[in-house]
């Protein structure tokens, strides 16, 4: 059959084999769907099998931005609600901020409410909270360190759990970590690499052992600086400050779902504004914000999750 909308297959295809990044570029003569792929008549060729799936990811025009004054910021999160926002400037302490509306960072403002870190953590980088506000994580020199909050997403009730788990033996400088909603998986970035890791017990580090799983990014970044899963578990997305400051795409397909070894490169996104670094999505994938030059907080829309 003559597939009739030659123009959309050709802008959302990319070929199988040998010749995996390029477009096809040629006119289709007949298209038959397969189980698992499409099989496709190119020009006076032979029949080539071709993946049905985007090929680009398109982000909204950016919805706003936020300068922060008075220290460059290094690391940052959100609360799901969009509500409560944390950032870590270039030093070892945690600031609290409320926005008056969910997502929108020219609403910040301080709370007042801050937390040092230096006593536990060496080094600190980029952290990550657990989706309840109960517990975060902060990534350290070879470790991961484990808070816990009395009052969830309140920063003053925030005390060391006496937790942590040492991944030197993998990580030297682990930049950021993720989590599986589970909380039985764990994933730390390094520079070039990122590692798995399975908790005995849900979203206590200090039962994560490493699953001898490796994805190896350098070929993408070799700065990475974050990294964020979709809901799914069918995107990953890295950041980092080598590879031209794009947002950085992975895929797996449904059945392999938070797979790091079944993660296939994607696609780059460039973002607004330029030498964008650290990146964070909303709980729903329709918000990603950026950190720009430390201190310009971008945010982006999107007209599907995670911009698919």
């Amino acid at each position: 059959m003559v597939w009739p909308t030659i123009r959309k297959i050709l802008e959302s295809t990319r070929l199988l084999g040998g010749d995996n990044d390029a477009p096809l570029n040629q006119p289709i003569v007949d298209l038959e769907q397969r189980t698992d792929h499409l099989q496709a008549q190119v020009g006076f060729g032979t029949a080539r099998q071709i993946y049905w799936k985007p090929y680009q990811y398109e982000l909204a025009t950016e919805l706003g931005r936020k300068v922060f004054d008075g220290g460059e910021v290094a690391a940052f999160e959100w609360s799901p609600d969009g509500r409560k926002f944390y950032r870590r400037d270039n030093d070892d302490v945690l600031h609290q901020h409320t926005a008056a509306t969910p997502h929108v960072e020219t609403s910040l403002t301080a709370d007042g409410v801050t937390l040092d870190l230096s006593e536990e953590v060496a080094d600190a980088r980029a952290f990550h909270f657990k989706p309840d506000g109960l517990a975060f994580f902060q990534c350290g020199t070879g470790n991961i360190y484990q808070y816990t909050l009395a009052t969830a997403w309140d920063l003053a009730t925030a005390t060391f759990a006496e937790l942590s788990v040492d991944v030197s033996a993998q990580v030297a400088n682990p930049q950021d970590v993720a989590f599986r909603p589970d909380g039985l998986r764990m994933y730390v970035l390094a520079d070039a690499a990122v590692y798995q890791y399975t908790l005995a017990t849900a979203w206590d580090v200090s039962t994560a052992t490493y699953d001898t799983v490796t994805l190896d990014i350098s070929s993408e970044e070799d700065g990475a600086e974050s990294i964020d899963w979709s809901a799914d578990g069918r995107r990953m997305f890295i950041m980092g400050a080598n590879d031209g400051h794009n947002l950085i795409v992975y895929e797996v397909s449904a059945a392999n779902a938070w797979n790091l070894e079944d993660l296939d490169f994607e696609a780059f996104q460039a973002l607004t504004p330029s030498n964008c670094t650290f990146h964070r999505w909303a709980a729903d994938g329709l918000t990603l914000s950026a950190l720009s030059e430390g201190f310009v907080l971008a945010t982006h829309g999107c007209a599907r999750p995670y911009a698919r």
